[in-house]
């Protein structure tokens, strides 16, 4: 059974795992009022990932410092998602 979910989890690949994962983070965050329940948490999920790499890639190409770039991401997401 450990061999199946190993398979099951290479055969998925790392970004949409790492989507999923954040996710699970979404769906705990509506669970405790945190995030509004209108949204498709998967969706989100993915898209968080997608801002997170984005913004790296745009703050690396214009020398932003990393707290900047993190900083100015944590504070849009938190915005989006409020409830």
């Amino acid at each position: 059974m450990d061999e199946l979910i190993a398979n099951t989890l290479q055969a998925i690949p790392l970004l949409q795992r790492w989507g999923s994962d954040w996710a699970a983070i979404v769906r705990s965050f509506v669970g405790h009022g945190q995030v509004s329940e209108g949204y498709d948490a998967e969706i989100v999920g993915q898209a968080i990932l997608g801002a997170i790499h984005q913004a790296a890639s745009e703050g690396f190409r214009s020398g932003r410092t990393q707290e900047d770039v993190v900083r100015n991401l944590t504070q849009f997401l938190v915005r989006a998602l409020r409830p």
